[in-house]
């Protein structure tokens, strides 16, 4: 006590005699002391502690704890927490020392519990009452070990195969009923209905046809719809080890009203292959719900869901199978696993694992997957090798994962053999004479992605003359330019197609713009833009293919990336001056020998160009002025729809296609967003009356557009990187099939690579009492130093962006989330933080108002600095009320019962319970209770006649403590005017005339001789000694010894 005293005076002190290894927390409860009270940083605790017996380790590491802390934080209260956190302690090992020695330590404890800083550790933040803080550092740290936000174990969630976490949803659209409308638009495992009117005149052999020719118009919806459910189900479920993942049905049949007759197609006919691509799409939207990179999917698993019929695997499962290898699972395939399934020649199979392995390994170059793939790339076999009969849709999908898996590689062979593949020449028999627009068009991504970004920078391709050749097959000239004659003869002549010496730039023009567009991305480069540019004429742009020019205008701006602004004022300046002065000029299509058609025609397609440039450039950023402009040009579209000049003009078709590019690159814009205006477009061009006019296409880009909104529940954004930008150009490219089996111009597997450009941006608050989802007010700081309030859970724009989230309002505690690069990549698994409500508050979902938070706070703010709160039969319920705390509860239940006497008054302790109880609560200190009840034991021990020193020693110490924090001007965490009206009872109860125990039993000045000057007979009451000892230190009277001292200086 004396030497803790003089520490706080700033005095000398003689150093505390230790022994190592024996009596450690006193150490570290010296050490505490001397960062507290010595007033600087550099401390030498060789002047506060004095080592007894050998040295050992612990006393080498003491000494290094103690210097790491000294440096540890911005204030001594901070050191003070870090020291003990870092030695082990907690607080219920804190509840061990004696009051009056911890109290220092549960001031530095509730000074930090307010200012928490964002470099602790989870231990430290739990030391310091800080649970949200420490949950959110381990949810963090272990994020392997948590579920994603709208991740639920999969039990029997329907058929529909749309099953999510109904509470996260709920809690970002609080308002409306969106989801479910999203998940009406998207249901395809019920029958249809079909409500047609049989007339008079038809028969019933006829009317059954009619039915099924509506059945089958409806039936190209269903068919599409599975596309956009992958998008919409993204990485939301977490499968059963032990069980097979269940895949929902796509049903096509029709029902009848009002007797809901089953309609099939039995009267009429519908291609033999007409389901294959929708079960695949179905299967790959099931195996896009998996979670990427669940540990318990592994080969096993995969192999135990592979369900075969006669032998082969389905078109549903081969589906699953490239699901699962966009999600990242494939890689947990062995050589032999692998060997087994592509040994099955399953086409869609094979296609599968070459896709969803490449996507897996992207960028990885990973030389024994690189082999798998060219051997079903026939122009990369070696020379002589036996015919291996790649089906053709293998062989594109072969092509584009030899791009994905050496992604920005600029690898020269395959750069070389890419470019010729472009080219596309028909051979002999049937070589390359069918879908080869889908086959050149590969080609052009795959040379894209392998030269991303690298332009005329890399070394490797200096000397290919890359650009020229690639203008060679968009403005046409000789295939021996490119393929050299030698090569042309030995592939000799094809007898199914004649095309010349000439190259073919129909087939191979598109696709060497998006090469040119990938491969020189971001680099500004004049000279490739100056050849990409348009024709300066009306003449020289009408001999341009429409859609040629669509395709020119999204490569120029890819290459001048940060040229692109989102305003019509750069749409604007992408249509040259004579194409706007005559397009549309109905009143003169036959007077003016310009070209209307064309200039039409030219106009719609420059503009869907430049707004795919826009959407791919601010995807995910849900920039206003970005999305405010496409939703301007959906207008402009739809109102040339509605308009039958315009539409016959330009055709409907091509129209069709640019307004389904636009509302694509609004939903890419505000995605993860939800947002109602695109989704209305999407509801309005979705159920149009006319379903001849949607084709199985629309149908597609269209419902993908609804997918991109609500991607993985809103819990998913996309990237803009290079490898983003290259991915969502293959998943969005402009040309749909015309039906569920048409791959000639792209390959429906390829409208799934979006998942590679897909990064999880949800942030979703949980209170950390019951784990609950919750909504938290928050501010989000941006690295450029902006700043904006949000709402969470919510979409967060990219991560880079992001310097830190602070957690801030009036219901919860606040505290800052520093956004490092550790904590970006676990927060995309785990997604949650954990936050602590205020005493009194309430959730926003329990009190959207805040009208109860406002009334419980008011109730009992009047009563904070009080002794006693209120009357006993209200403390209780209410303090249940402000807390909901286990310990609370159970504090309120048995120690503030209302047990009454006969008198009809409550017990004076129960009053006392009351008052710490509801102090302790309502400034969030409920460490301190066990010493409030010590203190007020102690009184009550004196009254019953039961003294004891060491706890007085313990109440002085603590009340020496508390007036020089005041005398500091620091604000003390236990109460001065409690422990001064404490001091007051003790000394009533010492020396009151009712009270008194001394003066009622005599014998006072007998016991004060024995104390100053000492007898060799004790005193006979043993415990009227212990009272006087009490009272003289209660009085601050000196120690016997001292005051012999004091008392000799004053004597003559």
């Amino acid at each position: 006590m004396e030497w803790t005293q003089r520490m706080m005076e700033g005095e000398e002190v003689e150093p505390f005699p230790v022994l190592f290894g024996v009596t450690n927390r006193l150490i570290y409860l010296l050490q505490s002391y001397a960062i507290l009270f010595a007033g600087h940083n550099d401390i030498d605790m060789s002047r506060f502690t004095r080592r007894c017996g050998r040295s050992s380790s612990f006393e080498e590491e003491a000494n290094k704890i103690f210097l790491d802390v000294q440096t540890a934080g911005s204030s001594q209260e901070e050191r003070v927490v870090v020291l003990l956190a870092k030695v082990g302690m907690t607080q219920s090992l804190l509840q061990t020392i004696p009051f009056g020695v911890c109290l220092p330590l549960w001031n530095c404890v509730s000074y930090c519990q307010h200012s928490p800083s964002s470099t602790w550790s989870p231990n430290i933040c739990q030391l310091v009452g800080r649970e949200d803080i420490a949950k959110s550092l381990t949810s963090i740290s272990n994020s392997d070990s948590y579920k994603p936000p709208l991740v639920s174990e999969h039990q029997d969630e329907g058929d529909d195969g749309m099953g999510m976490d109904e509470e996260v949803l709920k809690l970002i659209f609080k308002e409306d009923l969106r989801i479910a409308e999203v998940r009406n638009c998207l249901q395809s495992s019920k029958p249809v209905t079909i409500d047609l009117k049989q007339k008079p005149e038809v028969s019933d052999h006829d009317f059954l046809e009619d039915q099924e020719e509506v059945l089958l118009l409806a039936t190209q919806r269903t068919m599409a719809l599975p596309v956009a459910r992958g998008m919409f189900t993204l990485g939301s479920v977490q499968p059963l080890p032990v069980a097979q993942f269940p895949i929902p049905k796509l049903d096509v049949t029709g029902r009848a009203p009002p007797k809901n007759t089953t309609i099939n197609f039995e009267h009429i006919t519908v291609p033999d292959n007409m389901m294959l691509w929708a079960q695949f799409n179905n299967g790959v939207a099931a195996g896009l719900r998996i979670t990427p990179n669940l540990s318990k999917v592994d080969s096993s698993w995969i192999l135990l869901n592979l369900e075969k019929e006669d032998q082969q695997v389905s078109s549903t499962m081969a589906g699953f199978l490239m699901g699962l290898g966009l999600n990242g699972h494939l890689k947990h395939l062995s050589e032999m696993e692998l060997c087994n399934l592509l040994s099955q020649r399953n086409e869609l199979c094979t296609l599968s694992l070459l896709i969803g392995i490449a996507a897996s390994k992207c960028g990885s170059g990973d030389m024994h997957f690189h082999s798998v793939v060219t051997l079903h790339i026939s122009s990369l076999l070696p020379t002589g090798s036996a015919d291996m009969d790649i089906p053709h849709s293998v062989e594109i999908a072969a092509i584009l994962s030899a791009g994905i898996l050496h992604m920005e590689s600029a690898n020269r062979h395959l750069t070389e053999s890419m470019l010729k593949e472009i080219a596309c020449v028909p051979g002999p028999q049937l070589e390359y004479s069918v879908d080869r627009e889908s086959h050149a068009l590969a080609a052009g991504l795959s040379l894209g992605m392998i030269c991303l970004g690298a332009g005329g920078k890399s070394i490797h391709l200096s000397d290919m003359n890359l650009m020229q050749k690639l203008f060679v097959y968009i403005e046409g000239g000789s295939k021996a330019s490119i393929l050299g004659s030698s090569s042309l003869k030995n592939r000799g002549a094809s007898h199914v197609i004649l095309e010349g010496d000439q190259i073919n730039v129909n087939v191979s023009g598109i696709p060497a713009i998006l090469a040119l567009g990938l491969a020189y991305l971001k680099t500004h480069d004049r000279d490739v833009s100056l050849k990409l540019s348009l024709p300066s004429t009306c003449k020289s742009l009408s001999l341009v293919r429409p859609d040629f020019l669509l395709f020119k205008i999204l490569s120029y701006n890819l290459i001048n990336w940060n040229d692109i602004y989102p305003e019509k004022g750069f749409i604007n300046q992408q249509i040259p001056e004579f194409v706007q002065k005559w397009s549309f000029k109905f009143n003169q299509v036959s007077s003016s020998k310009v070209d209307i058609e064309a200039m039409s025609q030219a106009e719609v397609n420059i503009v869907a160009g430049a707004c795919l440039a826009i959407g791919l450039r601010y995807a995910g950023t849900a920039d206003r002025k970005a999305y405010r402009t496409l939703m301007d040009y959906m207008r402009y579209y739809l109102l040339k729809m509605d308009d039958p000049n315009s539409s016959n003009l330009v055709g409907r078709v091509a129209l069709e296609k640019c307004m389904n590019l636009t509302l694509l690159s609004a939903s890419m814009v505000m995605n993860g967003t939800g947002d109602l205006e695109v989704f209305r477009y999407v509801r309005h061009l979705g159920r149009r009356k006319s379903l001849g006019e949607v084709t199985y296409g629309n149908h597609m880009a269209i419902h993908m557009a609804l997918g991109f909104l609500f991607l993985g529940g809103c819990q998913y954004s996309l990237e803009n990187t290079n490898k983003a930008v290259a991915v969502l150009l293959t998943a969005v490219y402009p040309t749909f099939p015309l039906e569920s089996s048409d791959n000639r111009y792209h390959l429906q597997a390829f409208r799934h690579l979006y998942v590679m450009a897909a990064e999880r941006r949800f942030l979703l608050p949980r209170n950390v009492e019951n784990g609950k989802a919750c909504s938290v007010p928050a501010v989000l700081h941006m690295k450029d130093g902006s700043s904006f309030q949000i709402s969470l859970p919510t979409i967060l724009p990219s991560w880079e962006t992001i310097e830190k989230v602070e957690v801030k309002g009036e219901r919860y505690w606040e505290f800052v989330l520093n956004v490092t690069e550790d904590i970006q990549r676990s927060l995309q698994t785990s997604g949650s933080v954990f936050v602590k409500e205020r005493v009194g508050s309430s959730s926003y979902e329990d009190d959207p108002s805040g009208q109860r938070s406002s009334l419980t706070q008011a109730l009992f703010s009047s009563y904070r600095d009080h002794d006693s709160f209120y009357t006993l039969g209200q403390s209780i319920v209410n303090v249940k009320e402000l807390s909901k705390s286990s310990l609370v509860h159970t504090y309120a239940t048995y120690l503030c019962s209302p047990v009454i006497r006969s008198t009809g008054r409550e017990l004076p302790w129960q009053q006392f319970y009351n008052s710490v109880l509801t102090e302790c609560v309502l400034k969030e200190k409920m460490y301190l209770l066990p010493s409030y009840i010590k203190i007020e034991q102690l009184v009550r021990d004196l009254q019953m006649g039961q003294p004891s020193i060491f706890e007085v020693q313990q109440f002085m110490s603590a009340l020496a403590f508390v007036k020089w924090f005041a005398k500091k001007e620091i604000e003390c965490v236990l109460s001065e005017k409690f422990l001064s009206t404490q001091e007051i009872r003790l000394l009533c109860v010492l020396e009151g005339s009712e009270n008194g125990y001394l003066q009622e039993r005599g014998g006072f000045r007998d016991l004060l001789r024995w104390y100053l000057f000492g007898s060799e007979t004790p005193p006979s009451n043993t415990t009227q000694a212990i009272l006087l000892v009490c009272l003289l230190q209660l009085n601050h009277i000196p120690p016997p010894h001292l005051l012999n001292l004091t008392l000799k200086s004053w004597l003559p």
